[in-house]
């Protein structure tokens, strides 16, 4: 009497057999493996870049700068400046979870993004590290043209 053998499609490995499959589907679970720590790290990626985005839009668009002597707008308890704060600390939380993900993917960067040609991934790099370093590095200058501008005079009326 001869066995028939099923086979079932898996989407990420092709066709499989029943046995393949259920020997795949009995591995005990493992803790945090590579695979977990990748989806918490996107997770807490998405969620920083949401909460990002969000004091950005309340700094610029709320919370706007130049309000009156004596005159202070909150947010849940906090003033422009302070919501300043968290958003520059929510960018180096940013900053270092990106710094993890592009280590914990840099196999797939190397083989997929730089298509076995480290040259461009070496460029993709170079390219970001000079536009950050044009911010951090360009010197500043203090302007005293006109002094402080209100929101009134930016607007023509006075």
């Amino acid at each position: 009497m001869r066995r028939r053998i099923g086979f079932y499609m898996n989407v990420k490995s092709g066709f499989q057999s029943k046995r393949q499959l259920d020997r795949s589907a009995m591995k005990p679970a493992s803790g945090l493996g590579k695979g977990a720590l990748r989806k918490v790290l996107d997770l807490a990626l998405y969620l920083v870049a949401c909460t990002l985005t969000g004091t950005g839009l309340l700094l610029a668009c709320r919370l706007p700068p130049g309000q009156g002597p004596g005159e202070r707008m909150l947010f849940l308890g906090y003033g422009r400046h302070e919501w300043g704060d968290i958003h520059t600390w929510l960018a180096y939380v940013a900053i270092f979870l990106v710094v993890v993900h592009l280590l914990l993917n840099w196999t797939w960067l190397v083989k997929v993004a730089a298509s076995k040609h480290l040259w461009r991934l070496a460029a993709g790099f170079l390219v970001g590290f000079s536009i950050v370093g044009v911010f951090l590095l360009t010197p500043v200058e203090k302007s005293e043209q006109n002094g402080p501008r209100t929101a009134v005079q930016l607007h023509g009326r006075q």
